[in-house]
């Protein structure tokens, strides 16, 4: 959100979208999932040798965290292969007043490029469905995921959220 200025022009924020809207990759399949099913296990088997550090790789957290959430309702989509799953993202629409936007706290296909840019691609198509004004998601400056969703048009924010590990 580096131009507050410009965010409630939404006419400029559509040209901005249309600008980046790529297609996803035929090779990837995008599906909605009901909640944290058998494939989320699979997606973190396929990613570990990908990811050097992870207190939990597993369905029950993304279900505890995600699908249990008592305060909002989060939606997932797989990313598949004709191999399998190779990844899957996280989002919720949120409405306040006059105004919705989209949080994606996950996106996540550690390994496999083509299928980050169908997940980012997906959000922000989701969103652009809900009529919401912004995309808000996070990534590590310098990721692959940071990088790909400079790729896809968005804009880094100045801040960030603090860390806490008890």
């Amino acid at each position: 959100a580096r131009f507050p200025a410009i965010a409630g022009f939404r006419v400029l924020g559509q040209l901005w979208n249309r600008v980046w809207d790529r297609p996803a990759p035929a090779q990837i399949a995008l599906r909605p999932l009901a909640g944290a099913t058998p494939e989320i296990d699979v997606v973190w088997k396929r990613a570990t040798p990908h990811i050097q550090t992870s207190l939990v790789r597993d369905r029950a957290w993304v279900r505890w965290r995600y699908c249990d959430c008592p305060h909002r309702t989060y939606q997932l989509t797989l990313a598949e292969r004709a191999a399998g799953p190779v990844g899957y993202a996280v989002h919720s629409v949120l409405r306040q007043a006059e105004t919705a936007s989209v949080l994606g706290p996950e996106i996540f296909a550690p390994g496999d490029q083509r299928a980050l840019r169908a997940l980012i691609g997906d959000v922000v198509a989701r969103g652009a469905a809900e009529d919401a004004d912004t995309v808000v998601t996070f990534a590590v400056p310098g990721s692959t995921v940071d990088q790909e969703l400079g790729r896809a048009g968005f804009l880094r924010g100045r801040g960030g959220w603090p860390l806490e590990v008890i």
